[in-house]
């Protein structure tokens, strides 16, 4: 194998490399994880016991992005007691993703709010067995599940295959080398000019 074709491989191997890594990490990063971690925490979520609790504060933030415009999202502070003892919270739900106007983190605020501004109580999400865990919506987002395993299904398989690519494009070289080393040999076990 010339020196110039290891390089060229290097060079082109790289190269894709850097795509494999952006779609993989996407898929990954963006997809997979989030939709892993939404459903574990769901799921255990199951076994929580309903309890009593107070707002304390809530607050809607608008996050702004050129490209996406603005997003909001919620975040609010509960305090509970359970067996006796008492507890704060900050976990509204188990989805971390902001939305748009008239969505699901606008609506979880008008509810927070109204029951903070009327003083009224609010049932909240307990772990029995860590009483310091809770959450105030313990349901799983189904419009985000989907759009987590969308970009998880398209992006991590692209990812994945540049990533085949290299190993094939490499493996590939690595064969054409160990021929022509078994061809040279061969040659030269007869006696014959191994085209050096």
């Amino acid at each position: 194998m010339k020196i110039s074709e290891v390089a060229a491989g290097i060079f082109v191997s790289l190269f894709i490399l850097a795509f494999a890594g952006v779609f993989t990490w996407a898929g990954i990063g963006y997809g997979a994880l989030p939709l892993y971690v939404q459903m574990r925490d769901s799921r255990a979520a199951e076994s929580y016991m309903p309890v009593p609790a107070e707002v304390e504060s809530v607050v809607l933030d608008d996050l702004y992005s050129k490209k996406g415009g603005t997003s909001y999202f919620t975040r609010a502070e509960f305090r509970y007691t359970f067996e006796g003892r008492p507890y704060r919270s900050k976990r509204v739900s188990f989805n971390r993703s902001a939305d748009k106007e008239g969505e699901y983190q606008q609506h979880v605020f008008a509810r927070l709010l109204d029951a903070k501004s009327n003083h009224k109580p609010i049932e909240i999400w307990v772990d029995p067995n860590h009483p310091e865990k809770s959450v105030y919506d313990r349901s799983t987002r189904s419009d985000r599940a989907l759009t987590y395993l969308v970009v998880a299904l398209m992006f991590t398989p692209i990812g994945l295959g540049f990533l085949f690519m290299i190993l094939r494009g490499w493996w590939r070289l690595y064969a054409e080398h160990i021929k022509k080393k078994e061809w040279e040999a061969s040659r030269s076990a007869r006696g014959l000019p191994t085209g050096r």
